[in-house]
């Protein structure tokens, strides 16, 4: 498609130059006219035509392969939360630099909890909300006990009120909002991925938190991590967010030494939360249960995992990032095969497609946890 958008562009520069004999700036019009209307529906159209051929086959709680249908992930949207993603068994693809692999207890999915207010994640996402005026006055720092009829997921009483605050941030939502699929008309995920994750406090509060927090969860003493966590949110009343996937598989193709671990900021079970499986291939999928302070760690490279409907009246606001034992790292590791626009909640979004492989380096995608050592 990259040679195609040449060809096309310079055919169309030397026709209007040479053959019609146009003057420079008409012919610089027609060019980046061609470009934008001719060119580049093309490699868009192979794209619809290749997504369409990608299946994803889903198995009911109870069924069997024997009796599964098959889907585009785009129907994700009909999977309820009991659903198993039907997945062929982990291959030898999961072992790293060295014929060395993740531990089993680092592979396992684990629930720690931790001093959440020595961090700060849940006051600094309400603080940045508020300043971006999402945050409805009405709702900014009011009581836990005047919220708690949004909060029907479970024990309310003693929350914080900023846990309350973006536990209820569907009550200001827009109709768009709410059927938002992914971050491009979700206003609240605006705020926090542009502003909340690029601030200094916010940076240095996640460096200490991988060091203090998640290197002891790994038995290790350091890690290479996620530059740039992933903000969600998961609106009460909103649809899936993103599609089955497994980091390490197609197309994220990310490397095998990789551990996810996801922050909830609000009270999370059931429909609001992520679903995953516990081991690879398994297919025992179940929603993640935690609250404010405790983290989730899973071995999300090789586990599938989803969202479904959120028919809870909880909103989820969460970040997460991927890390990686740094005696495990491999710098040039092939990376996703194509180049990621932007994350569409809990899964992705790929854009254009045409090449890819880039490693995930350090320094650009991850970062050394003992960089300032």
């Amino acid at each position: 498609s990259q040679w195609l958008r040449i060809i096309c562009l310079a055919a169309a520069f030397l026709a209007c130059r040479f053959i019609f004999q146009l003057g420079v700036v008409p012919t610089l019009f027609v060019t980046f006219s061609v470009r934008w209307f001719v060119v580049t529906p093309l490699p868009r159209a192979k794209r619809q035509s290749a997504s369409s051929k990608r299946p994803t086959t889903i198995t009911t709680a109870g069924g069997s392969l024997a009796n599964t249908a098959s889907i585009d992930v785009l129907d994700m949207p009909q999977v309820d939360e009991h659903a198993a993603v039907a997945v062929p068994p982990p291959s030898d693809a999961a072992k790293h630099r060295g014929g060395r692999t993740l531990t089993e207890s680092q592979r396992a999915e684990r629930v720690i909890a931790f001093d959440e207010p020595a961090y700060g994640f849940v006051r600094m996402a309400v603080w940045t909300l508020r300043d971006a005026g999402m945050v409805p006055p009405e709702m900014d720092g009011i009581p836990a006990a005047a919220v708690v009829p949004c909060g029907a997921n479970g024990g309310a009483s003693g929350r914080r009120r900023h846990h309350r605050t973006l536990e209820c941030l569907h009550a200001s939502a827009s109709s768009s909002a709410l059927a938002a699929v992914g971050p491009r008309h979700n206003p609240f995920l605006t705020p926090l991925q542009n502003t909340l994750r690029k601030s200094a406090e916010f940076q240095a509060a996640l460096h200490a938190f991988v060091k203090a927090e998640v290197c002891p969860a790994l038995g290790v003493t350091r890690v290479a991590y996620q530059r740039r966590p992933t903000f969600r949110v998961h609106l009460a009343g909103g649809p899936p967010q993103g599609v089955p996937h497994a980091d390490g598989l197609e197309p994220y193709n990310h490397q095998p030494g990789e551990v996810n671990v996801w922050v909830p900021l609000t009270s999370v079970g059931g429909s609001n939360s992520l679903v995953a499986e516990s081991s690879p291939g398994l297919g025992d999928f179940h929603s993640f249960q935690a609250e404010p302070g405790e983290f989730v760690s899973f071995y999300g490279n090789r586990c599938w995992h989803y969202t479904v409907a959120n028919t809870t009246q909880v909103t989820r606001v969460s970040f997460d990032i991927r890390v990686v034992p740094f005696e495990l790292f491999d710098g040039q590791a092939r990376g996703p095969s194509k180049t990621v626009s932007a994350s569409i909640g809990d899964g992705g979004a790929m854009s254009s497609t045409s090449g890819g492989g880039k490693p995930l380096r350090l320094g650009e995608y991850y970062v050394d946890a003992c960089v300032n050592e």
